[in-house]
């Protein structure tokens, strides 16, 4: 293991026994990859196309998958990721201080990790363990670096090419075959993958402080265990709020609930003012806010 280095006012190890942090002046990763989907942006490529009431359009280029993809297609026709808008919100309602550090646990193929650098002053510090979703992530964030250099990737994007969890181990990673952002790490003696997925997913194995504002957690059911692992990080109180995915079905195949992963964030200072999600919904996003005075 490396000495621990400071990274956007955070002290973190950058390498490990078979890792080592990814900064976009290195070679992008995970080379086998069948290379990205045509479009009209720079290089060549798909892209982001953001448009919101009362703001500049702004737009970037974007490795999206070529194949039939959930998230790329829905990119590819609408300009963005449904899901992204709402951390930008949730990162200017916290008021940071100018280029603050943000935690994405599970940055995917970087549709909000593009949309919180174009519309947010961010510097973020990226786990993703999927060698797929490292693909397009980093290419992505080359490509921006190259065409748009004023907003500063290169300065502002630090990506951990591994998973977070409570404990040290080597876990089966499977990814649904048509939707990269259903990614999901299987610990030992977990159940399948495939027993959160209706007959229509396919899912196959992939392998084996200072105040941070917002965390986004999407990690399909390892949030419990996620939040276990950085106990010493949430104990410092130097995350003042976090987004999280609940999943039902993704919790219970990871041995957690949603009782259980609420009441890990309240055990650790959170207050979740809106739990709940619509009516027969089976996943949505809470927000969770450091309670004061505790």
């Amino acid at each position: 293991m490396s000495a621990p280095m400071d990274l956007f006012g955070l002290t973190l190890f950058t390498q490990g026994p078979s890792w080592r942090a990814w900064r976009v002046d290195d070679e992008p990763l995970a080379a086998y990859e069948p290379g990205c989907r045509h479009g009209p942006f720079a290089g060549g490529l798909s892209g982001l196309n953001l448009s919101d009431a009362g703001e500049p359009a702004v737009t970037a280029p974007m490795c999206l998958i070529r194949d039939m993809n959930f998230i790329s297609d829905q990119i590819n026709g609408t300009g963005r990721w449904h899901d992204c808008r709402t951390l930008v919100m949730a990162w200017r309602e916290r008021r940071p201080p100018p280029n603050s550090p943000m935690i994405e646990v599970g940055g995917n193929i970087g549709a909000c990790s593009l949309e919180l650098l174009l519309r947010t002053d961010a510097r973020l510090i990226i786990f993703e363990p999927s060698p797929k979703n490292l693909y397009y992530l980093t290419r992505t964030l080359q490509a921006v670096h190259q065409h748009q250099p004023t907003l500063g990737v290169a300065s502002r994007v630090v990506i951990f090419p591994i998973g977070l969890g409570n404990k040290t181990s080597t876990s089966e990673m499977y990814v649904d075959i048509h939707n990269s952002g259903d990614s999901m790490v299987v610990g030992k003696g977990e159940a399948r993958a495939s027993s959160t997925a209706s007959s229509r997913h396919k899912f196959r194995l992939q392998g084996t402080v200072r105040i941070v504002p917002l965390m986004k957690m999407d990690v399909q059911g390892y949030e419990c265990r996620a939040l276990q692992g950085m106990q010493r990080l949430l104990s410092s109180r130097s995350v003042s709020a976090i987004v999280t995915e609940v999943s039902l079905p993704h919790l219970k195949r990871a041995q957690c609930s949603k009782a259980g992963l609420l009441g890990s964030l309240h055990d650790s200072g959170y207050r979740v003012d809106h739990p709940d999600g619509g009516r027969g919904a089976w996943s949505w996003d809470v927000l969770a806010v450091l309670q004061t005075g505790r």
